[in-house]
C-alpha cells in the first residue's frame, strides 16, 4: 500500500473477531474494519469457511505485512465450548493468512505493544477523538 506498513491484529472474544489496524507508527487508525461476526444461518463447517473468506477479504483490502492473533492471558477455567469457539475462529484467521501468503502469529497480550512499531501513546485521547 504505497510504501506504508500495515499490521492487522485480531482478537476473538465472545464468538466475535475484533480487528485492529495500524498503519506505519500511528497507534489509532481510521479504518472501517472493526469486527467480523460469524453468521448464525450456517452450520459450523460453513460458518468457519465463511469467516475464513471474510477475513481473507480484509487481508486483500488492507494488504498487511503481518497479522497477529491475540492470545488470552487467562484460559485455564474455560469450558470446552468456549475454547472450541475461540480455537476454530483463530484457525480460520490463520488459514486465511496462509492462503494470502501473509505472516501470521499468535501474540500474547503482554507482547502486543512490542510486536508492532506503534507507540501506545495517547491512545485514549485519540480513540475519544475518533469515536467520540
Amino acid at each position: 500500500m504505497d510504501g506504508i506498513s500495515v499490521y492487522l491484529g485480531a482478537n476473538v472474544a465472545a464468538r466475535v473477531i475484533y480487528l485492529g489496524v495500524v498503519r506505519d507508527e500511528k497507534p489509532v487508525v481510521d479504518d472501517p474494519a472493526t469486527r467480523i461476526v460469524p453468521s448464525a444461518e450456517f452450520d459450523l463447517a460453513y460458518r468457519l469457511d465463511d469467516i475464513r473468506a471474510r477475513f481473507r477479504q480484509e487481508i486483500r483490502r488492507l494488504q498487511p505485512c503481518a497479522i497477529g492473533v491475540m492470545r488470552p492471558r487467562l484460559y485455564s477455567g474455560w469450558k470446552w465450548s468456549a475454547a472450541f469457539d475461540r480455537a476454530t475462529l483463530e484457525a480460520a484467521i490463520m488459514l486465511a493468512a496462509v492462503e494470502e501468503h501473509v505472516p501470521c502469529t499468535i501474540v500474547r497480550a503482554e507482547d502486543a505493544a512490542k510486536a508492532v512499531p506503534a507507540a501506545p501513546t495517547k491512545v485514549v485521547e485519540q480513540a475519544a477523538t475518533r469515536w467520540g
